[in-house]
């Protein structure tokens, strides 16, 4: 099946959504942030069953340091194309089943990272690309389940991802400074936390590099939980060089697109 390219929105730079190989494509329009799941006319008027997707690029100086765009492919379906580090792309809405997410060299070239998963209707998914030495193309994908059915709305859900690529941080612990609590169990390179469903609200959160202290080796840095939304915080390494960690945190929402600034530490 040959994959449709999106037009690209001005104001972002990034391809708005993902066609949906279907009799009319269903694309996401404007610059704006989340759309809902639209409705894709099928055979015999039958609407097709879809899930959302989006994709995050996080691997720093991946392919390049000057050169960080990619296209990032939803086989079958379509593609989010050339996008920079740093940046979020719109979610778009793709058949549910069994799907396969591939980071490619501008132009569908090489590839970089590929992943899978299989989308359940009405589900909201999230790919992101981290840098991964131990892997050819030094870049890996981690997806991201954004389940919510069972959220309190007075509660936010949030996901941790461990994207550091330095020995420095191969195992962690994420510290609720606010409740002197460590809320998630320790973390290896390449692994996610399961989700943490936090009062609405601010919340001081820290990463212990050398468990079992706990103490706060990075941090705290500040969130806001927001009632019945989502949020995930993504870690690299913006230091290619090992044992010399250079960590950022990076918050993703439901909502967010473009260019995604790191969490300030003090």
């Amino acid at each position: 099946m040959s994959r449709r390219r999106l037009p690209v929105c001005a104001a972002l730079g990034l391809t708005c959504g993902v066609a949906v190989a279907c009799s009319s494509s269903n694309d996401l329009g404007g610059s704006g942030g989340a759309g809902g799941i639209g409705g894709a006319g099928g055979e015999g008027g039958q609407a097709i069953v879809t899930a959302m997707l989006r994709v995050a690029h996080f691997a720093a100086d991946v392919p390049a340091a000057n050169a960080t765009e990619v296209d990032f492919f939803v086989v079958g379906e379509g593609s989010f194309n050339s996008i920079g580090f740093g940046r979020v792309t719109q979610y778009g809405s793709v058949p549910v089943g069994p799907v396969v997410v591939e980071a490619r060299a501008l132009g569908g070239g090489a590839l970089l990272a590929t992943a899978s998963d299989d989308l359940e209707a009405g589900g909201r998914y999230t790919f992101v690309a981290y840098r991964d030495r131990a892997e050819p193309s030094e870049m890996s994908l981690m997806r991201f389940d954004e389940e919510v059915s069972d959220l309190d709305p007075a509660r936010g859900r949030v996901w941790v991802g461990h994207g550091v690529d330095d020995t420095s941080w191969a195992t962690v612990q994420l510290i609720l400074a606010d409740a002197a609590e460590v809320p998630i169990a320790p973390l290896a390179f390449g692994e996610q936390a399961a989700p943490l469903d936090l009062d609405a609200g601010p919340h001081d959160l820290g990463f212990d590099t050398t468990p079992p202290s706990p103490t706060i080796d990075y941090g705290p840095f500040t969130i806001d939980v927001v009632g019945g939304e989502t949020l995930i915080l993504f870690a690299i390494d913006r230091d290619p060089i090992d044992e010399s960690a250079s960590a950022e945190v990076f918050p993703i929402r439901s909502g967010t697109t473009g260019t995604v600034d790191p969490l300030p530490v003090p």
